[in-house]
């Protein structure tokens, strides 16, 4: 039960570099494409098409893949993706001693989104189809996450709110793979702008953000996941000369991961971003690499 339990938990992973290295608190924080996973009202802030790519080296023989895609159309945002998780090599035993071989683990999360903005308030929708396969077994299911996002003092200001990953997976075996369904209000404030010096041809923006990540009980959560109480992440970023971006964060509670860095570059239509993230229990740290690229169509 345990390892199923932890299958589609890369539901509640952020997708790419960006939201892992301000340990996911981007409710309220634009991330281009991948923003369906996150709080898909945010899709709308994509002023040109945009296709965003990523990779996280996770734990262990484990990895973590996402792509999307995102398209401005009349009233609104179309949003396209995929995230995928899997383990490999893993040993196959009938009985204790010599093993019967080895397997693979994946997931899949196949998701459409759009988005579209109602008087001062941004709304959006993801509808994702889920697939496991673990050794000879499979199963799906449905996801949905919905978010609202709105802006105050001229964008300076952000707050978002998401519902993510509500749904329900078909029996595997016989049980069902929870999935890590959450309620999140977040905030995002570009707090300090200064230049290093007189006539500000280094141009500094200091920028803060933090979430409340509240689980939501359901059947099955409540019997893999008791005693997940809420608890916070809160990060800062700092952008030189709008060219390079260096991000930290933390997170209370009783996290294996309680802190996560990362760096970005933006050459005009060309976003990269890393993530990197210690663990606590000895199985070393994660890195994530992330691209973003926008375009006109």
């Amino acid at each position: 039960m345990n390892a199923q339990s932890g299958g589609l938990q890369l539901l509640g992973i952020g997708p790419e570099a960006v939201s892992l290295s301000l340990s996911e608190s981007v409710t309220a924080l634009p991330l281009g494409p991948s923003s369906m996973f996150t709080n898909p009202a945010l899709l709308r802030y994509s002023e040109q098409a945009e296709v965003s790519v990523s990779h996280s080296f996770w734990l262990e023989n484990s990895a973590n893949s996402h792509a999307s895609l995102s398209l401005p159309v009349r009233g609104g945002h179309l949003g396209f993706g995929v995230l995928t998780s899997g383990v490999t090599n893993i040993e196959a035993r009938q009985t204790p001693g010599q093993t019967a071989g080895t397997f693979d683990v994946r997931y899949y999360a196949f998701s459409g989104s759009y988005s579209t903005r109602i008087a001062f308030v941004d709304l959006g929708v993801t509808a994702s189809y889920l697939y496991e396969q673990l050794y000879q077994l499979t199963a799906t299911g449905y996801g949905l996450n919905a978010g609202l996002h709105t802006s105050l003092l001229d964008q300076r200001v952000r707050i978002g709110l998401a519902a993510l990953n509500l749904g329900r997976m078909s029996t595997l075996s016989e049980t069902r793979t929870p999935l890590p369904a959450l309620l999140k209000a977040g905030i995002w404030a570009d707090a300090v702008q200064f230049s290093v010096d007189n006539n500000s041809q280094i141009p500094i923006l200091i920028s803060f953000t933090s979430d409340v990540h509240i689980p939501l009980d359901t059947d099955e959560q409540t019997e893999a996941f008791s005693g997940n109480q809420p608890w916070i992440s809160a990060g800062t970023q700092v952008r030189f000369a709008e060219l390079i971006d260096v991000r930290a964060a933390f997170r209370t509670g009783d996290s294996k991961r309680p802190f996560s860095l990362g760096m970005g570059l933006n050459i005009e239509e060309l976003i990269f971003s890393y993530a990197f993230v210690p663990f606590e229990t000895g199985f070393g740290s994660t890195h994530t690499v992330s691209l973003r690229y926008l375009f006109d169509w």
